[in-house]
């Protein structure tokens, strides 16, 4: 998003004051209020970018996709945020090798910034982000965090060394 103080257009969404001016990041344009973002909200901005989208009675968003990952949205209105979860399969691990795996998770935690990477319960590697609703918030702003998400999540996987344990 742009700041409005400094116009410095590169102010990430979940940033707490602008990284070119530090004040606290005004939008430049209008978003939605806290109150105003909803599951059906965010689904019909998943839609518009080819997610095929299944709402949850929990509330939770489950949004597929052809080149995108896969993901779980939930709107925490009690938190502030819009969390987001991915979970990739991994490959069942030899003698020895749950502890290389979970040294790549730990490099993966220290690399990234943006994600929490974890093996859940399954075995599979659960990545988990979340974006601060504020005080206004576009859609905008959430696409392009998704994305930058992903980037960064391609990025710190290759680096982690996680590659070598995902299937597929």
């Amino acid at each position: 998003m742009k700041c409005a103080h400094c116009g410095y257009a590169d102010v990430p969404a979940d940033a707490s004051s602008c990284p070119s001016c530090g004040r606290p990041p005004a939008l430049s344009r209008p978003g939605r209020s806290p109150a105003d973002v909803t599951p059906e909200w965010l689904a019909g901005l998943l839609k518009s970018i080819g997610y095929e989208v299944e709402s949850g009675s929990d509330g939770a968003i489950k949004a597929r996709h052809q080149t995108k990952p896969n993901i779980v949205v939930r709107v925490r209105k009690d938190l502030g945020l819009i969390t987001i979860g991915h979970f990739w399969g991994m490959k069942k691990p030899g003698f020895g090798g749950t502890g290389k795996i979970m040294e790549a998770v730990n490099r993966a935690n220290s690399i990234s910034w943006r994600s929490t990477f974890f093996s859940d319960k399954d075995g599979d590697l659960a990545v988990t982000s979340y974006i601060p609703l504020g005080t206004s918030i576009t859609g905008e702003d959430v696409l392009g965090f998704l994305d930058k998400a992903f980037e960064e999540f391609l990025v710190t996987v290759s680096a982690s060394g996680l590659s070598n344990f995902l299937r597929g």
